[in-house]
């Protein structure tokens, strides 16, 4: 789990950086699917970083309430420049732990799920999983283990520079398909990028057996 506060040393940067090693590829993969987004309703969206993610859905659907949870206070103070007055936006400084006691129409994870070790991602997801409704759907964009040894190398140096900068505690990279399978969601689509390198994803609850 992110230290609260511990993205606050790359908060100004953290968007350049991600331009300089991935081009607009990072957010070409977080706009592929916001077509699936519900019309209204209240969206969870959480570790958004600098928060330019909030222009984009709003511009999509701007009748959303949004909820936006983030450990960095400098990322939050950068993401509340990211949305007009009028836009029904509630900034909330904190983890997962501190989403607010409701359910969602909608949850939003964008290079969120990598910041958490093995031990801790299953818990973290199943909390979240607890406050999405049944009729929910949950978008994660996030990287993948491709199986290229320039990619994995890639993401060693980004382990490594954002344990040191920013108190990540995930020192490899996780399979999130098979922990969305644990708390019973199905893939309902999907994008690629980067030869395999990030994905975007659509899920929603499995339906139970009657």
């Amino acid at each position: 789990m992110k230290e609260k506060g511990g993205f606050d040393s790359v908060a100004g940067i953290y968007d350049t950086l991600s331009f300089l090693v991935f081009g607009n590829d990072l957010r070409k993969a977080q706009q592929s699917l916001l077509d699936e987004l519900p019309a209204k309703g209240v969206v969870l969206i959480i570790g958004g970083g600098a928060g330019w993610i909030l222009g984009e859905v709003l511009s999509r659907r701007p009748e959303l309430v949004i909820h936006y949870v983030e450990a960095s206070e400098k990322m939050l103070d950068l993401s509340k420049t990211q949305v007009r007055a009028e836009a029904d936006v509630t900034f909330i400084h904190g983890t997962e732990q501190e989403i607010p006691g409701q359910y969602y129409d909608c949850i939003i994870t964008n290079f969120f799920l990598d910041v958490f070790a093995r031990e801790q991602l299953l818990p973290a997801m199943t909390l979240m999983k607890e406050k999405l409704k049944a009729t929910g759907v949950w978008f994660c964009t996030d990287f993948r283990d491709s199986g290229k040894y320039h990619h994995r190398f890639l993401i060693w140096l980004m382990h490594r520079f954002f344990r040191l900068f920013a108190s990540l505690e995930a020192n490899r990279l996780l399979d999130f398909r098979s922990y969305f399978a644990d708390i019973e969601m199905v893939l309902s689509r999907e994008t690629i990028f980067r030869k395999g390198l990030i994905f975007s994803a659509v899920y929603r609850p499995k339906e139970p057996v009657l």
